[in-house]
């Protein structure tokens, strides 16, 4: 991303504007090679993305907020290509992602958390889906492949011990 900044004068993409960086692309693309300027339009959208989720929670949109995620995971896929390392031929975590939205079936989302390593997959399951969910993924990827988590009521809590 530094390399497109720089296409710009400036030392972080974060100092360039959207705007700009979207109507510059036919004349950046023969000096910067695709995969930054991919991993660049994957940043602006995000970071657009991040407050428009935060915005969806805030107005209690949970289905708005699933949404977004989904982009982002797209995104991520599409433009980060955080699927899978470009070294390995190993496709497990690209086809995990299919499998639990064809799980999910249009409800709740999945997508890659982390990348860069391949990553883990997240997916938020409907509460009233979470046992399929559960075992029909772990019929394809093995007992044990599924770890549940919940989100607490409360935000950031100090625990003293």
């Amino acid at each position: 991303m530094k390399r497109v900044a720089h296409m710009f004068g400036k030392e972080f993409l974060r100092e360039v504007e959207r705007d700009e960086f979207f109507e510059s692309i036919p004349s950046i693309r023969s000096r910067v090679p695709d995969r930054a300027i991919m991993r660049a339009m994957h940043f602006f959208d995000e970071d657009r993305r991040a407050q428009m989720e935060k915005d969806a929670l805030l107005a209690g949109d949970i289905q708005g907020f699933l949404d977004l995620v989904n982009e982002s995971g797209y995104s991520s896929e599409a433009l980060l290509e955080n699927i899978f390392p470009s070294t390995m031929s190993d496709r497990s975590l690209a086809f995990g992602i299919g499998w639990a939205k064809h799980l999910l079936d249009g409800r709740g989302a999945a997508r890659v958390q982390g990348g860069g390593f391949a990553g883990t997959l997240e997916a938020f399951v409907p509460v009233d889906m979470l046992d399929t969910f559960t075992e029909s993924y772990e019929k394809v990827f093995g007992k044990g492949s599924v770890m549940t988590t919940g989100i607490r009521p409360v935000g950031c809590t100090e625990i003293e011990i």
